[in-house]
C-alpha cells in the first residue's frame, strides 16, 4: 500500500510555513537568555540545530511529511530570519 503524502499549494504551505516559524520564534524570545540572544545573532545566517530542528520537525508535523523537501527547508530558514527582523 503506497502511502500518498498531502500536497499543498503555495498559499497553504506559506500559511504553514509562516505558522511553524511564529511559533519556534515566539518559544525562543519566550525562553531566550540575552546571551542565547547575541549567539544567534552572531551565528547569522546560520539558525542554531535546536531552533532548526524544532522548525524542521514542526514543519514535517503539520505538513503529515516524514521529511522536509530542500525548496521548504530554505523558506523555512528564510522566513525564520524575516520574522526574527520584524521583530
Amino acid at each position: 500500500m503506497a502511502h500518498v503524502m498531502p500536497e499543498f499549494d503555495d498559499a497553504e504551505q506559506e500559511q504553514i510555513i509562516g505558522d511553524v516559524v511564529g511559533r519556534v520564534l515566539a518559544a525562543f524570545r519566550k525562553s531566550a537568555t540575552p546571551q542565547e540572544t547575541a549567539e544567534l545573532e552572531r551565528a547569522r545566517p546560520s539558525i542554531p540545530r535546536d531552533i532548526d530542528r524544532a522548525l524542521l520537525l514542526d514543519a514535517s508535523e503539520a505538513m503529515e511529511r516524514y521529511t522536509v523537501d530542500e525548496p521548504v527547508r530554505f523558506r523555512l530558514r528564510q522566513r525564520f530570519w524575516d520574522e526574527y527582523d520584524a521583530g
